[in-house]
């Protein structure tokens, strides 16, 4: 009995105000609407968030149930501004509960780069999009899923809607599917679905519906914020003996690389004197390229970090200033070698093809001497030999050349184990 008297209050309370301030919109906060009643489904929020098309129509029955507290109406026909407002505070995403039409949600919410519990704001608006162009952006033509979705309409043709406007909460776009509810029973693609019931349509489903009756505005997505730092692989070395050395490791990000570069220092040097080296990259493939001519070619121990940076400016580092390289280490990896067959590929990475693109860009012919400055193994676990002049070979299409001095060095050095054996 208690219970039902808290809302009935509530519901008398709330229509009084909206009596005394017609037309005029109120912010007020989720805490003070909801006094000491926990309202919302407020969780922090994840990391990476992925529902799937059950989770989301669950998910839409229980913001429906946390609206009604939110708000303390117990149906929502004729109110779809309170519907979408008080679903964004139990949901967590903002957490001021806002009164307006429904024509002027899209406008609350598009003046908001971040909402107050963190999430990005994203708009787009009918100046530059369609209902149905701008569903298909958001979720690139269904094939990335999304959550959190606002449509605003400015009026409709029929009923309240052109007065009022209309507005609709969505909760994702999963596999090219459309879940939300609406604040009245509708009837779409052929079903009817009642108030707050979750409704499953097609991108172009829903457009269609509301095309008929309504004038889009824009479209609001809640975008999870971007904590996830840039994933990058422990860097492996091919050591150049005189002329420098090359790195490579992988790097990768949610959101996309915007910067990476590596900072570069000799030994008895500190990472304030590094010099900045810039940093290749073919896909998810990186190459750091550290030449001693750069260095007033100094060939004792270096030290690297790399930073990768996302375009949401969350930073990863890895490096090598702990331990450092030291180019002496890498003599056995320089030489002259022989082309073993015609037509021999020379490529501009250590691998044939990167991200389903060949990387050919040369070819040499059997019986041809080529100076090879150094050697890596891919993360295929292929030997590529780096030619100096530039490009990669396969190691299956060079072979060492020796000459007289390095045969009777391996004569020696057979004949020294055989004594000392």
């Amino acid at each position: 009995m208690t219970i039902l008297k808290r809302g009935c209050l509530a519901v008398l309370t709330f229509a009084i105000l909206m009596a005394l301030l017609p037309g005029m919109a109120m912010t007020v906060s989720a805490q003070e609407l909801a006094a000491s009643e926990d309202t919302s489904m407020n969780t922090p929020i994840p990391e990476e968030v992925y529902y799937t098309g059950e989770e989301l129509v669950a998910r839409t029955r229980e913001s429906y149930q946390g609206a009604k507290k939110v708000s303390g109406f117990w149906g929502f026909y004729g109110r779809c501004s309170t519907l979408v407002n008080s679903t964004i505070v139990a949901l967590g995403i903002n957490n001021d509960y806002h009164s307006c039409d429904g024509k002027d949600v899209y406008d609350l919410y598009k003046n908001m780069t971040r909402t107050n519990t963190g999430y990005d704001v994203i708009c787009y608006g009918a100046e530059a999009y369609g209902l149905e162009a701008a569903l298909n952006t958001v979720s690139e033509n269904g094939t990335r899923n999304v959550y959190n979705l606002v449509v605003g309409w400015q009026g409709g043709r029929t009923g309240a809607s052109s007065t009022y406007g209309h507005t609709c909460f969505i909760q994702g776009i999963v596999d090219g599917m459309v879940y939300f509810c609406e604040s009245y029973g509708l009837e779409i693609a052929d079903e009817f679905y009642a108030e707050g019931a979750p409704v499953v349509c097609t991108i172009a489903e829903f457009a269609e519906y509301y095309n008929k009756w309504a004038y889009f505005e824009g479209l609001i997505h809640f975008d999870y914020p971007d904590v996830v730092a840039p994933r990058m692989t422990q860097m492996e070395t091919s050591l150049i003996s005189g002329n420098g050395f090359t790195l490579h490791f992988e790097a990768s990000d949610n959101v996309g690389i915007a910067d990476i570069y590596a900072k570069v220092w000799r030994y008895g040097e500190t990472e304030a004197d590094a010099v900045t080296v810039p940093v290749t990259m073919v896909g998810e493939k990186a190459w750091i390229r550290v030449n001693t001519a750069d260095f007033a070619d100094y060939d004792g121990k270096y030290y690297v970090n790399c930073y990768a940076v996302d375009a949401k400016g969350n930073a990863s580092v890895i490096g090598m200033a702990e331990d450092g390289l030291s180019l002496y280490e890498a003599e056995e990896a320089a030489g002259v070698y022989r082309v073993k067959r015609n037509s021999a590929g020379v490529y501009n990475a250590p691998y044939i093809r990167v991200n389903e693109t060949n990387t050919r860009e040369a070819a040499i012919n059997r019986g041809v001497d080529v100076t090879v400055a150094g050697s890596i193994v891919n993360a295929d676990g292929e030997l590529w030999y780096l030619l100096a002049d530039g490009g990669w070979v396969h190691s299956d299409a060079l072979r060492p050349v020796y000459t007289w001095a390095d045969v009777w060095g391996y004569v020696l050095d057979f004949l020294n184990s055989m004594i000392s054996g």
